[in-house]
């Protein structure tokens, strides 16, 4: 299995082909076919707001940590 790690992109753009592009900064640019990525997209929806929920509580926890070690 490759792994390929996204941290932004550089554009998404569909063809009118039933494909969806998403083009990273290196240059890559990776193909969905658009139906299987709709019938995808209820099931990356939760894992995303998971994962961004996650680090927002974790940031959260991290700055409260500060300003208690700065009210000292």
């Amino acid at each position: 299995m490759k792994n390929i790690y996204i941290d932004n992109t550089v554009s998404l753009w569909g063809t009118k082909n039933g494909e969806v592009h998403m083009e990273l900064e290196d240059g890559t640019v990776l193909t969905w076919n658009a139906y299987n990525l709709m019938r995808d997209i209820p099931h990356i929806v939760p894992i995303v707001f998971d994962e961004v929920m996650y680090d927002k509580q974790e940031m959260q926890k991290a700055y409260k940590k500060l300003a208690k070690f700065i009210v000292k």
